[in-house]
């Protein structure tokens, strides 16, 4: 078997991968590394913080891996950021990552680094398909889709409490980045789709795009946490508060579904846990709230997994898939979540409520009725055999092969 030499390409890189985006698809390819099948290499744009650095260094040790570059990312003030919103004729994201060094440096390696594989990861970082075109025509291009970052910005636009003139902004975005992906994404000899609702959208453009579903990979040797018996951390909260959806869900759940709750179950307590701080109506709004203790940024979350009766996702601005609900599945912690929290999953081990009172009623279900949390737990469990991380790399390895014409 002819071990496959591959390039990844995104606009940042972790590690380790607990990180949702980094779980979908970096996970999965340094395991085909660990296991001979890939030599990899990674470019991505610089981050100053002592935990990227870190991520590089860590990246190096793992087997299979060669490159690990990294070129400085543009700096673009917020006043750029809104003139290329305002007036701009492509997406601002993708204007804010040209780069001309990240041009000339992924020139510089697949030029001379006999590739079999250019992969892309993110839609903003399409405008170097040109590039890898250019300098080995040969290779093949993959393109890595964690979401539509079109749907993202279009829900953003539509969503209450947001200023008028910002909205007109996103709504904008949400035009340009539609039509950006969409023809972009077109142009890759292999796209990845987390979800098949999102390769629908985009095969209706492309119906001859060659394609592959990835789903969220998920190392259930390492979530495989043991349920405590009684479990006291009530209902558990997981997203970063420096993600304005994630703080615009919980600032919802906050304010219409935990008085309703807590009326119901007044012993029940909210455990959040993410980076970042809270701010504005959030911050007040968990100033407010009884039973609420805001636990930060914690590097493993499987303490908390074990402890809760049910990992709440009541976000009303997504797109893609939430990893969040497969690492619970995996846990065998019950997961109810808003329609839109809970898209890309058939359902099964997930309460959906998109109303507050129906919402707080599943949760408390949850909390007092221990057969129904076991059973729950049970089809969680079930369900997250479709996420585990062989399988998923098995996928990956034949979408590879695919591409390439076998290994």
């Amino acid at each position: 078997m002819r071990r496959l030499k591959l390039l990844l390409v995104a606009p940042t890189v972790d590690y380790p991968p607990r990180n949702a985006y980094y779980m979908r698809i970096v996970q999965p390819v340094l395991a085909l590394a660990g296991q001979g099948r890939l030599e990899v290499d990674f470019l991505f744009y610089k981050n100053d913080r002592r935990q990227r650095r870190r991520g590089a260094a860590g990246l190096r040790s793992q087997p299979g891996v060669g490159q690990v570059a990294a070129v400085d990312q543009p700096l673009v003030s917020v006043e750029q950021t809104l003139d290329y919103m305002q007036f701009g004729r492509e997406p601002a994201q993708v204007a804010a990552l040209r780069s001309r060094e990240m041009a000339d440096r992924l020139t510089k390696m697949v030029a001379g680094g006999t590739y079999d594989i250019v992969q892309i990861e993110q839609s903003y970082m399409l405008w170097l398909v040109p590039v890898v075109r250019q300098a080995s025509p040969a290779v093949r291009v993959v393109y890595g889709s964690h979401q539509l970052e079109w749907e993202l910005w279009q829900r953003r636009s539509q969503a209450d409490g947001e200023d008028e003139g910002l909205r007109r902004l996103y709504a904008r975005q949400a035009g340009l980045l539609k039509e950006w992906e969409t023809q972009a994404i077109g142009q890759a000899d292999l796209a990845l789709f987390i979800a098949d609702r999102d390769r629908q959208r985009v095969c209706e453009r492309w119906p001859e795009l060659s394609w592959a579903i990835i789903p969220p990979a998920v190392d259930k040797g390492y979530f495989a946490v043991h349920r405590a018996k009684r479990p006291q951390y009530g209902v558990l909260y997981l997203g970063g508060l420096n993600w304005y959806p994630s703080v615009q869900g919980l600032t919802w759940f906050l304010s219409e579904v935990w008085p309703l709750l807590r009326a119901q179950c007044p012993g029940a307590g909210l455990h959040v846990v993410g980076s970042g701080e809270p701010y504005g109506r959030l911050r007040e709004e968990m100033a407010r709230a009884a039973g609420v203790t805001f636990w930060g940024y914690q590097s493993d979350e499987r303490a908390f997994f074990s402890r809760a009766r049910a990992l709440v996702v009541p976000l009303g601005i997504a797109a893609g898939m939430r990893y969040k609900i497969a690492i619970a599945a995996a846990c065998g912690t019950p997961v109810v979540a808003t329609t839109v929290g809970a898209e890309g999953y058939d359902g099964q081990g997930i309460i959906t409520a998109d109303r507050p009172e129906d919402m707080a009623r599943a949760l408390a279900r949850l909390i007092e009725d221990r057969d129904l949390n076991d059973r729950m737990s049970g089809l969680g469990r079930e369900m997250a055999k479709r996420y585990a991380l062989p399988r998923v790399v098995e996928q990956l390895w034949q979408a590879y092969c695919r591409v390439t014409g076998g290994a």
